[in-house]
């Protein structure tokens, strides 16, 4: 099955787990990069040494990028864009995965809150991508507590090293 990995964050351990165990990724799509963002730049490595053409793109102009390729599958993984029809439409699926449990914790940067909110455990999401932000169907969950001395940095951290099995697993 072909994929296309698109990621906005420091997610190289989800990509380089997947191309670990064979998945056929032909393209990682990220935002366009800046020196005030690189937070991807170790994606693009990835894909660069793996040989994987990397695609910037903007907001506006994801669907346009995409439509010449040939996929089956669309991966999300940190990408910060809201995707609409004209994306999703372009993959036969479109999973997401999300770094706290879903449905209580949909959106960007929703993993302070687990803190805020004190909660006591928390985890990654892997979930159908709709054109609601994080509503698709939940395909798989990874849990873990959160200890009282864990930051939202700590658990970011947790949740990465999570996605990778996660993720493949689905």
């Amino acid at each position: 099955m072909k994929s296309v990995f698109l990621s906005g964050g420091a997610r190289e351990q989800a990509l380089s787990y997947l191309l670990e165990k064979g998945e056929e990724v032909i393209a990682v799509v990220t935002p366009r990069p800046s020196k005030s963002n690189p937070r991807f730049e170790g994606v693009v490595t990835t894909a660069v040494e793996h040989g994987i053409p990397v695609i910037p793109v903007e907001r506006h102009n994801v669907a346009a990028e995409l439509a010449s390729l040939q996929f089956d599958l669309l991966i999300s993984c940190g990408f910060p864009f809201m995707l609409g029809i004209d994306v999703l439409s372009l993959a036969r699926y479109a999973i997401n995965v999300h770094p706290t449990l879903l449905p209580k914790y949909r959106g960007l940067r929703s993993g302070p809150f687990v803190i805020i909110n004190g909660e006591t455990e928390t985890g990654v999401t892997v979930h159908r991508m709709t054109e609601g932000m994080d509503d698709g169907d939940i395909l798989a969950q990874a849990r873990f507590p959160i200890s009282p001395f864990d930051t939202t940095k700590s658990l970011y951290r947790k949740c990465k090293d999570l996605e990778p099995e996660l993720l493949y697993g689905v």
